[in-house]
């Protein structure tokens, strides 16, 4: 069974889009019925990937708004992830390409996209958003795939 790429799901500059990713996670889901993921308390465990990127105007580093944003709610991510259902797997880390990157993991997008709202991310930064497979999943769902080359 070819299923193709994961679907990526954006968010604009504090453009929320929970209805959107509610059907993307519901598509992820379907088109990947045959992997069984860990569940926690009955609930299937997704992981996600996180990518935001800013513009140099608008980095912590140049733009005062952005830096007292920023150093108002990093130090409280964690406690903004575990209230929205989400646990933080890896990151975030930031580097000097004006982008952070974070692994996540829900039962749900809708608490990924609260989380994101709460951490208030999309106010200065494109998001993307990945529904992500462990290597095991990947491999078992390359297995699953019919070749056609």
């Amino acid at each position: 069974m070819s299923h193709g790429r994961p679907p990526v799901l954006r968010l604009g500059h504090g453009v929320a889009a929970i209805g959107l990713f509610a059907a993307v996670a519901e598509h992820f889901q379907t088109i990947y019925p045959e992997i069984n993921r860990s569940t926690v308390k009955g609930s299937i465990e997704m992981h996600f990937v996180l990518l935001a990127t800013h513009d140099p105007e608008v980095c912590p580093t140049a733009n005062a708004t952005t830096r007292d944003l920023m150093l108002k709610t990093a130090p409280d991510m964690s406690n903004l992830a575990q209230k929205a259902g989400v646990d933080i797997v890896a990151g975030p880390f930031v580097n000097r390409e004006h982008t952070i990157v974070a692994v996540v993991e829900s039962d749900k997008v809708e608490n990924v996209d609260r989380f994101l709202m709460e951490a208030r991310l999309p106010h200065w930064n494109r998001v993307r958003v990945l529904p992500s497979l462990t290597m095991e999943e990947g491999l078992a769902d390359v297995q699953a795939q019919t070749q056609i080359f």
